[in-house]
């Protein structure tokens, strides 16, 4: 029969476990999240640059 020590020590691991998958998973969203600021600078960038030339026109 397991110790209860031993229990605790399973769920502790558990937990850890968990957590590791998701600071994995968090650290995937934050590369994501940072690609698409990346795209929508980019974007906004293009559309400013057309606003220019049409209010230059």
């Amino acid at each position: 029969m397991p110790s209860k020590k031993n229990d605790r020590l399973s769920r502790v691991e558990r937990l850890v476990e968990k957590i590791a998958v998701e600071i994995r998973e968090l650290r995937e969203f934050q590369k994501e999240t940072t690609e698409q600021i990346r795209e929508l600078k980019e974007a906004q960038k293009k559309t400013d640059e057309q606003l220019k030339k049409q209010t230059n026109n």
